[in-house]
């Protein structure tokens, strides 16, 4: 596929969901912001001791 060619989400109920937690989680279009949002929505890896 082309780099030029747009790509259509894999499941728009999923990317629409995400977009929804973002907005409520306060980001914004910055790096910093899409950062914030991920972090709000994405559970965090639990470490394994040794």
């Amino acid at each position: 596929m082309d780099k030029k060619t747009k790509q259509k989400p894999d499941d728009p109920e999923q990317s629409k969901r995400f977009l929804e937690a973002a907005k409520e989680a306060g980001a914004d279009e910055t790096p910093k912001g899409a950062e914030r949002a991920f972090k709000a929505v994405v559970k965090p890896r639990s470490r394994k001791d040794g």
